[in-house]
């Protein structure tokens, strides 16, 4: 393995845009290639970005030997095919999230990975803001006295019905687009996996764009969020125990230089803590670069991918039929 781990990035979605700076700036990697299905805009994009190799076509890239990593921004109908098809050519993947369109998607991923000894993780950039951190240490600490409730929203307004998030053939949806990071932060607040789960939502065009949904954990913890995209802005996570609770009012994308105040209630007396600021892109291309060389575990592999996706389907399934679904 080379000393400097190099990256390819399979399209030219938006979120590139905020990805790109950390692939150039974090230790040992470089931005080595971006691929497109169009050979004149891949040549386009990278001048625009100073990215040294432009591929036509995915599958180009995919044959680079160059190439270590490859990040996955295509759309959500798109990310098990790719994922599977980058790590049996050898690269380890990145892949934005909804990591699939379901689990039996997300488990033919696991299963590629283990076959080829390929590295793959869900990108949900989030959790390596340094916020998250010290939430979990609040958590496991027993600073806020037994656990009992995660409580998480996302949300806003999407106007453009010819955006992908409004075609359920590509895996559109609030619960796909930004529920994902909801039931993603009860999880990995809780640290197991939910048993009791139940939705309701609203559809348009075939896809939910209001959804709330209640959850139960081991140890009688609970769980709940709602996201959508018909709403006022809302973007917030709160966890609740039986001596204090914290709250974050920025969980999902606070920018690079932008200091977070989580607020700690106890028996309403209020405190504050200032996390600084931090670039959650950066440190998540750095801890995943350093599982590929070895030096460390991924926090959130494959496995955890996948039962991500075991929830997902089970929400979409309750708001379907507003039947509890029981997982084991």
């Amino acid at each position: 393995m080379t000393d400097v781990l190099m990256w390819g990035i399979l399209g030219t979605a938006r979120i590139n845009r905020k990805v790109m700076p950390g692939f150039r700036a974090g230790r040992g990697m470089k931005l080595l290639g971006i691929a497109s299905r169009d050979r004149h805009r891949a040549e386009e994009y990278a001048a625009e970005n100073d990215i040294p190799r432009a591929y036509a076509g995915y599958e180009e890239l995919l044959a680079d030997p160059k190439i270590d990593c490859v990040y996955i921004p295509l759309p959500n109908h798109l990310h098990a095919e790719w994922s599977i098809r980058a790590v049996e050519a050898g690269k380890h993947v990145l892949c934005e999230k909804p990591f699939t369109m379901n689990a039996a998607e997300a488990d033919a991923v696991a299963d590629a990975s283990r076959r080829t000894g390929r590295l793959v993780m869900e990108a949900f950039m989030y959790r390596f803001h340094p916020q998250w951190a010290r939430i979990r240490a609040m958590v496991e600490g027993g600073e806020i006295g037994e656990l009992k409730i995660v409580r998480a929203q996302m949300g806003g307004h999407m106007r453009d019905f010819g955006d992908i998030r409004m075609k359920p053939e590509m895996g559109g949806g609030a619960l796909m687009d930004i529920g994902c990071y909801c039931l993603n932060a009860c999880r990995q607040v809780t640290r197991r996996e939910p048993t009791w789960l139940v939705a309701t939502a609203n559809y348009e065009r075939g896809v939910d764009v209001m959804l709330t949904a209640l959850l139960r954990f081991p140890g009688d913890v609970l769980g709940e969020f709602n996201c959508g995209f018909r709403s006022n802005p809302h973007n917030d996570v709160e966890i609740i125990g039986t001596e204090a609770s914290v709250h974050t009012g920025n969980p999902w994308g606070p920018g690079p230089e932008e200091p977070i105040t989580l607020t700690m209630n106890r028996d309403n007396r209020v405190e504050t803590v200032t996390i600084p600021p931090s670039d959650e892109y950066l440190l998540q291309a750095e801890h995943f670069c350093d599982a590929v060389r070895g030096r460390a575990p991924l926090e959130w592999g494959i496995d955890d991918a996948a039962r991500q996706m075991r929830g997902m389907d089970a929400l979409a399934a309750s708001a379907r039929t507003s039947e509890p679904v029981i997982l084991g």
